[in-house]
């Protein structure tokens, strides 16, 4: 079964358009990871999608994903969250939002912005709609309303694969930190079940971290390594500049070649605090060095998009979906390394 829908398909039932949501990707040869037989079944989300799978099942298919996207990256495209959700038209205000505030949601705004980044890289193939994530509702809700203290990484990955998402679109929902208040949640609960999260425990080394941005997935770490200030390397790229500690989550969520060295793009949630980027690179995160990432790993606590669910643009019967820019890479033909 091929990874994504040959294009210009046209569902006429619906489990072909579930098929095609999906990316046709075959989920039925991916085992449940030792996590999720730790916690016991998770429900099924409504297009089948398991929430939890093993890496060692999951390995194989980014094997296959990062064969395909490299050869859209040898064909020059762009291939970060941010220059796609430009030349999507996304709304680049909210796209770019980001900041905990005085809360300790950290945890929460890792699996936000996991949903979020993982809807726009599937943008690329699947005709799914990006939604503003207000990552308070998940987060409260696996602290059973409490608000007091921190999440943990495992915590946060139950809660995006059982409870989903809100929107801030949804009832009662509104812009972050917004309401906490269980009957408003709840109502909203259907909603945020539609945009569930599958995803996988990923070893904390660098070559795991590489093979997952390399496949387009957004990996969500907690880590004790600190990253509170940027600066311009060598080669004119913004660059963390790691030193101290804290007990915090963020997420890896793109990456870049520059002959042939990689550097990963890591994103925080504290605002645009990672400024002089000559390169129209968001301000809530930098790069980070190969050395630079390793140290973030080190202790870390790990894991991976898999798929993320989201409202369709695709009705049954409907005229066959192209991907945008398929046909068009030079939209987008300006990588800068």
């Amino acid at each position: 079964m091929p990874i994504f829908h040959e294009f210009g398909l046209t569902p006429d039932t619906p489990e072909e358009l579930a098929e095609i949501r999906r990316g046709q990707v075959s989920f039925e040869s991916f085992s449940g990871g030792d996590w999720q037989q730790e916690h016991g079944p998770y429900p099924q989300s409504k297009y089948n999608v398991p929430p939890d799978i093993s890496w060692s099942s999951f390995y194989p298919e980014l094997l296959r994903r990062k064969e395909y996207f490299d050869t859209l990256r040898n064909r020059g495209w762009c291939l970060w969250w941010w220059e796609l959700a430009r030349a999507f038209g996304l709304p680049m205000p909210q796209v770019l939002q980001a900041n905990q505030m005085q809360y300790t949601t950290c945890a929460g705004f890792a699996a936000a912005a996991a949903w979020m980044r993982k809807v726009i890289y599937q943008m690329l193939t699947a005709p799914v709609i990006w939604e503003l994530i207000n990552p308070m509702p998940m987060w409260a809700i696996t602290k059973g309303y409490n608000i007091s203290g921190g999440q943990s990484m495992a915590g946060v990955k139950l809660g995006a694969a059982r409870y989903g998402n809100y929107a801030v679109t949804d009832p009662g929902i509104g812009e972050y930190p917004g309401t906490v208040d269980r009957d408003i949640y709840e109502k909203a609960a259907p909603l945020a079940q539609d945009r569930q999260l599958c995803s996988c425990m990923m070893p904390n080394t660098l070559e795991a971290l590489r093979l997952c941005l390399d496949a387009l997935e957004v990996v969500a770490i907690g880590n004790q390594t600190a990253c509170r200030t940027a600066r311009l390397d060598g080669n004119g790229i913004l660059i963390g500049v790691i030193s101290g500690t804290w007990r915090h989550a963020q997420v890896y969520d793109a990456i870049r070649y520059v002959c042939g060295v990689p550097y990963f793009h890591w994103s925080n949630e504290w605002g645009g605090i990672y400024k002089g980027s000559k390169e129209n690179d968001p301000e809530i995160g930098c790069w980070h060095t190969a050395d630079q990432a390793q140290q973030m790993l080190e202790g870390a606590s790990c894991w991976t998009t898999v798929y993320a669910e989201a409202k369709s643009n695709l009705v049954i019967g409907s005229t066959p979906f192209t991907a945008p820019f398929v046909g068009y890479p030079d939209y987008i033909l300006y990588t800068h390394s």
